[in-house]
């Protein structure tokens, strides 16, 4: 068996598209196929992992049966049917790490990737499970532990394989990001900083505080006044607050604002679907994997924005067949 990485310390996290995946996998140019065949002897030397995501299961789904299954092949082969987590569970992890980094407790560095799950868990890693009345605490123990067992062995050309015929019917119109744009334009004054901030309030208030005061709840009574104490010696941001310094310590909101807000510098970009699931790669890529692939010109100007704004300059962007090549070879 191809050793399957457990840590980032010695693998490279490399995240493809979906036409990428769709060049690979069809593999009719030699430059796809040698990409191919480089993404999986680096895999299969533990020193590379093409972990799969919610959006990316998303736009497989959309594709023809025939079509769905050859690129799920590959990527079961290339991912070791490893997930990127939700970015809604990620954004938990990292509010529980900063509560914890706030309160100056020492937790046990964990070996296994944070950010990754079985490929089942790519909406959600944890479900509860309701019983009949009738059945007992070690029968439902054990029906629990089988469920657990067989979605952590469930593969991904099994999930394909199980998919109805109407659940990947993409939606009739994409997004209303467009005029999203446009009134974030309007409120900032095409101000980019402004800009900026309106989708750090909106993130702050709508994502990260809900999250917050539900973890602090788990949190001893007496530790409150001094998390609340520790936010406050952040460094305090020009409109007076912390929320700037608290999430700059949030990976994945830190990311979504980057990229949300450098999408909309371009007023004049006609929206569609694909251009959603492209901005949802990005903001699933920046804060963890290393490299992110596309042959997309939009979102490299999109990921050009957030790199030029001192962002995002961990993770790599390979625009060919043959820079994913090069990448392999040398990872």
């Amino acid at each position: 068996m191809p050793n399957s990485p457990t840590s980032t310390k010695n693998c490279r996290c490399i995240y493809l598209d979906m036409n990428i995946w769709i060049n690979i996998a069809e593999s009719t140019t030699t430059e796809a196929t040698t990409a191919k065949e480089a993404l999986l002897h680096a895999v299969n030397q533990g020193r590379l992992l093409c972990p799969v995501s919610a959006p990316l299961m998303w736009e497989l789904m959309r594709q023809e049966h025939d079509s769905a299954t050859r690129i799920a092949h590959v990527m079961e082969r290339a991912s070791h049917n490893l997930a990127f987590r939700s970015r809604e569970e990620m954004n938990r992890q990292e509010v529980r790490a900063l509560i914890n980094q706030l309160l100056k407790r020492k937790t046990q560095e964990n070996e296994t990737v944070p950010y990754l799950v079985p490929v089942a868990g790519y909406l959600a890693s944890t479900a509860t499970l309701e019983f009949p009345t009738p059945w007992n605490n070690n029968q439902a123990t054990k029906f629990a532990s089988e469920v657990e067992d067989r979605l952590n062995r469930l593969t991904l050309t099994e999930l394909i394989a199980m998919r109805r015929d109407d659940c990947g019917q993409p939606p009739r119109d994409p997004p209303p990001y467009q005029d999203a744009w446009k009134n974030r334009r309007a409120i900032a004054g095409n101000s980019k900083v402004k800009a900026r901030r309106a989708e750090l309030e909106w993130v702050w208030r709508e994502q990260v505080t809900p999250v917050l005061l539900s973890e602090l709840d788990r949190v001893e009574h007496h530790e409150h006044s001094t998390f609340w104490r520790s936010v406050e010696r952040l460094p305090t941001d020009r409109w007076g607050g912390q929320a700037e310094a608290v999430i700059a310590l949030l990976p994945s909101a830190t990311a979504y604002i980057d990229v949300i807000t450098a999408s909309g510098y371009d007023v004049n970009q006609k929206p569609r679907i694909t251009d959603w699931f492209d901005l949802e790669h990005l903001i699933c890529a920046l804060p963890y994997a290393t490299a992110f692939a596309s042959h997309d010109r939009w979102i490299r100007t999109v990921y050009e924005h957030v790199i030029k704004n001192g962002k995002g300059d961990t993770c790599q962007f390979l625009g060919s067949l043959q820079e994913i090549t090069q990448y392999a070879q040398h990872a």
